[in-house]
């Protein structure tokens, strides 16, 4: 009898590491697909269309129009991929925090970074490549690389004290979900009207600009709804 529920514990926590190697594999792997794939494919369609539309020949052309809606579809696909890919990890810190264990939080918390990083990482990459051959190179923005970094320790950083806190507190699943749900969505939101505070206050601000602000909200809104369905499933798994 001893052996059998002996055999039982160990076969809970092996699809415990198993399920946790699951969802850092993926976080790293959806992020990997969005830079190494989605996103050239969709800003080389956006840099062709660009170029369509200065030719009257095939400027509106069906393809033309073919390369604006196969760019805008695989930048929306990478986006929502991206913040699917943060709530599963997201998810596997609250899983962790839920066994009340720091070093599995915190080895969840430094997946989510690295696997959230990995534009960074490749962009570091190909420069430190290229700087080898022509140390002359610089990084075109390096405060945008650096603020991106910060940015990202900052949200990762208060999934996890958030994480471990709501979990402290034996909140339910959905409270949880709708918590990171919520903070996700006022950073993105937040970010953009800050980046958009110096145009309000010069009375620059057009009004395709303003439809174009409310625009973002509202996917913002859909990006938020996506996270919490995401997150939801797992934990209930």
């Amino acid at each position: 009898m001893k052996n059998k529920q002996k055999n039982k514990k160990g076969s809970a926590s092996v699809r415990r590491v198993d399920s946790l190697g699951f969802e850092a594999l993926a976080v790293i792997l959806i992020n990997l697909v969005c830079v190494l794939i989605l996103t050239p494919a969709y800003q080389g369609l956006g840099e062709i269309a660009g170029d369509m539309s200065v030719d009257v020949a095939r400027d509106g052309s069906f393809l033309h129009r073919l390369c604006e809606i196969f760019a805008a579809g695989l930048f929306y696909l990478s986006s929502f991929l991206g913040t699917a890919a943060f709530f599963v990890g997201a998810a596997c810190i609250v899983r962790a925090a839920t066994k009340d264990s720091r070093d599995r939080v915190i080895g969840a918390s430094v997946i989510l970074y690295i696997g959230m990083s990995v534009s960074t990482i490749v962009t570091l990459l190909v420069f430190l490549i290229v700087r080898a051959s022509s140390p002359s190179v610089t990084l075109a923005e390096p405060m945008t690389l650096l603020y991106d970094v910060l940015f990202l320790l900052f949200r990762v950083g208060a999934v996890a004290l958030g994480a471990w806190f709501f979990t402290r507190a034996k909140a339910g699943i959905r409270i949880i979900s709708l918590a990171a749900a919520v903070f996700m969505f006022f950073c993105a939101a937040g970010l953009e009207l800050v980046e958009n505070i110096p145009f309000f206050l010069r009375g620059t601000m057009l009004t395709e600009d303003v439809v174009s602000l409310v625009v973002s909200m509202m996917l913002y809104a859909v990006h938020a709804v996506l996270g919490y369905i995401v997150m939801t499933r797992l934990l209930r798994r």
